[in-house]
């Protein structure tokens, strides 16, 4: 009988710690700065100056001492504004005049597509999704294959229990009463 009142009791504590955790995380939508360097390769005084230098964050102010906090499309973003940076050497205030079509361009749930790319055009300022395999015009192609895989990837790392794609609560056999066990006379 004493064991089945632990097993109880430690399955009760479970439950708890479990719906806990998952309360915690489901109030944790926003992501912070250590999060955005950790996806998009920027160092934290890469990641400061970037955001001083780019529309919307740099109008943005916020109590001193006080975190940013970002959503998954920042995370998107920003992510490409640094491969934008880096790897097609394009430079931040021109990158500041396509920050209002970047953001449209990446609003809203998009289907779920392979092939999903972006075309920028730095005169005049523009930028179009392209998700179906088509001839493009003059202007800069940007595959977002990786941009959506890194940030799903982390996403989903920053769920409970997220390193599987579903998982089942280990949740065994438990007693639902409190009454005591009678003994048979």
């Amino acid at each position: 009988m004493r064991s089945a009142v632990i097993e109880v009791r430690s399955s009760a504590i479970d439950i708890r710690r479990t719906a806990h955790i998952m309360r915690r995380m489901s109030r944790r939508k926003l992501l912070t700065a250590a999060d955005v360097c950790e996806i998009t390769g920027y160092s934290r005084n890469q990641l400061r100056g970037v955001l001083d230098e780019l529309p919307p964050w740099r109008d943005q102010i916020g109590p001193a001492r006080v975190a940013r906090e970002f959503n998954a499309q920042d995370l998107i973003i920003l992510s490409v504004v640094h491969a934008l940076e880096t790897t097609y050497a394009i430079r931040r205030n021109a990158i500041a005049n396509l920050m209002s079509p970047l953001r449209a361009a990446l609003a809203g749930p998009k289907p779920v597509n392979r092939e999903a790319r972006l075309l920028l055009s730095v005169l005049p300022p523009s930028v179009r999704y392209i998700k179906d395999a088509e001839l493009v015009g003059e202007g800069l192609v940007v595959p977002l294959l990786a941009f959506f895989e890194r940030v799903d990837h982390y996403r989903r790392y920053d769920m409970p229990g997220g390193h599987v794609d579903q998982a089942d609560l280990k949740l065994g056999p438990t007693i639902i009463s409190n009454r005591k066990k009678q003994r048979m006379a």
